[in-house]
């Protein structure tokens, strides 16, 4: 059985270095799990320390900043389903544990949709150029009742863009780097930048 993310990177699934390969190794309809430990630097700007609120509500990101805070990662199959799961755990010094989940769905090749709490979600392109996977925002979608709803492209004037990338470190671990920004913003308005390991990958199902 060919794993969720296979369709999404099409023909340059077979290019995908081992970490990256582990790290999207989750198969469709099973109860497969990959575990991912690693450490993130997280900053917030100005502007989005006064919603970290918001961002916690919502179900969004993480709502505090921080040096090499201790994150674990699961990414999990759903036995009922194509989704892949992602849950993540931070363990921010002095503050309580804060997990974050998301689910994606992969909508075609290279077209991936990352639905949050609530509903909404974001329509990403998905690709392997130059030794990196590369996560481009392809814009704002809503789920209701199942369906996938486009929303109006002047979204992004309000919630901003995403982009993110992921490269291999070595045989079991890789870098990655995401950040949402604004047109009207200089910098990130939230940036995550770090590391992971893969340390087990549980095919079950």
């Amino acid at each position: 059985m060919k794993p969720i993310f296979a369709k999404a990177f099409g023909d340059q699934w077979g290019a995908l270095p081992a970490p990256l390969k582990a790290h999207y190794a989750n198969r469709p309809f099973t109860r497969d799990v990959v575990t991912h430990e690693g450490a993130l630097d997280i900053t917030l700007s100005p502007v989005m320390r006064r919603f970290a609120w918001l961002l916690k509500l919502g179900g969004l990101l993480a709502p505090f900043e921080g040096k090499a805070v201790p994150v674990t990662v699961y990414t999990r199959s759903d036995p009922a389903s194509d989704s892949y799961i992602f849950e993540r755990h931070f363990f921010p010094p002095n503050r309580p544990p804060h997990v974050f989940k998301s689910e994606l769905i992969v909508t075609g090749p290279h077209e991936v949709i990352e639905y949050f709490r609530f509903g909404g979600g974001w329509k990403a392109d998905y690709s392997f150029e130059d030794g990196r996977v590369l996560i481009r925002h392809k814009g704002f979608t809503w789920r209701l009742f199942g369906r996938h709803i486009p929303l109006p492209g002047l979204l992004k004037y309000l919630f901003g863009t995403g982009v993110a990338w992921e490269t291999a470190i070595d045989e079991s671990s890789f870098a990655m780097q995401t950040a949402l920004t604004h047109a009207l913003h200089r910098g990130p308005l939230i940036g995550y930048a770090g590391a992971f390991r893969i340390t087990e990958v549980k095919l079950d199902g």
